[in-house]
């Protein structure tokens, strides 16, 4: 519930910045969380909190290979005290998850589940020394999807 909330609201992010709805693609590997995702973001428009959000592409992981967007919001799902990874442990599928993006990606996770996988790990110390990490800790209610 809380990883889609974030996804939902790093979304609105995009589109109060400018980026339209068909510019932008959630992915996450597991159906549930797509629907979870689709019905934050339904309820976001439908309050009119953030015009435009239930545009947004939500799809599988496996139902958008072989697509692009401008931006692309990865939602990882797994966060548990296990250590278990469940399909994020193919690194093939997500190396192509994390590529669909032409100018934007943010992947959206628990990082310590995350970071239990070799390949997801050296994508972590990657995105620390290249990129942004945002605590959801440090996140905003400013445009706070239902």
């Amino acid at each position: 519930e809380g990883e889609a909330y974030a996804v939902a609201m790093h979304v609105a992010g995009l589109l109060t910045s400018g980026v339209q709805p068909s510019d932008i693609a959630v992915q996450s590997p597991y159906a549930a969380q797509v629907r979870l995702i689709r019905a934050k973001l339904a309820a976001a428009a439908a309050s009119g909190r953030v015009p435009g959000a239930e545009l947004v592409e939500v799809a599988s992981v496996d139902s958008f290979q072989g697509r692009e967007a401008e931006a692309v919001v990865l939602s990882m799902v797994r966060s548990n005290d296990r250590s278990a990874v469940g399909f994020l442990a193919d690194a093939r599928r997500m190396n192509v998850a994390m590529t669909r993006a032409r100018r934007h990606v943010a992947i959206v996770g628990d990082s310590v589940t995350v970071g239990s996988d070799p390949f997801l790990r050296r994508l972590l110390v990657h995105v620390r020394a290249y990129g942004v990490v945002v605590s959801a800790n440090h996140t905003s209610d400013l445009h706070r999807p239902a």
